[in-house]
């Protein structure tokens, strides 16, 4: 009985965990979102097909294939806005998100106004601490990101027995 308990009590607590775990995430996702990150990486996703498009131009790769690719772009996206979300979370805590959520949340007066005082608090100095480093894991993941959708997009064109034009 004693045992049962402590398999239940230890259950209940890694499922506490873990769904700590996915709204810290999600909250992460929520801010990567609002300050722009989702919507950079969307473009870039169509500046890639049009690249690949451009380069596969003549090889008569069919409107029905592009149209495959470019269905792949939300969960694409939203594949690189997870990676990067966890690569905020190794830099900050749940407050810490929350606090950048907010500020960046609110309208571009109210951030002028706030930046002072933003900057100045525990997160904005967190923030101004890490920005080198962040900023160095924010590239690794975007060009891992990129550059593996663009290798296996290519990849899978060859594969189908397209071939891109000489450059």
């Amino acid at each position: 009985m004693r045992a049962l308990f402590l398999l239940t009590l230890l259950s209940l607590f890694c499922f506490s965990a873990d769904a700590q775990t996915d709204a810290a995430q999600q909250q992460t996702i929520n801010y990567l979102k609002i300050n722009g990150t989702q919507t950079q990486y969307e473009a870039a996703f169509d500046q890639m097909v049009g690249l690949i498009k451009n380069q596969f131009e003549g090889s008569g790769v069919p409107a029905s294939q592009w149209e495959k690719l470019e269905a792949k772009k939300s969960e694409a996206v939203s594949g690189i806005v997870n990676m990067l979300a966890s690569v905020y979370r190794s830099y900050f805590e749940e407050t810490d998100i929350q606090n950048l959520y907010t500020h960046y949340s609110s309208s571009p007066e109210q951030q002028r106004a706030n930046q002072n005082t933003f900057i100045n608090s525990a997160t904005g100095q967190k923030l101004v601490a890490v920005q080198q480093s962040l900023i160095q894991n924010i590239s690794a993941a975007s060009e891992s990101w990129s550059r593996d959708l663009y290798m296996d997009t290519i990849n899978e064109l060859k594969a189908l027995g397209y071939t891109p034009k000489q450059q």
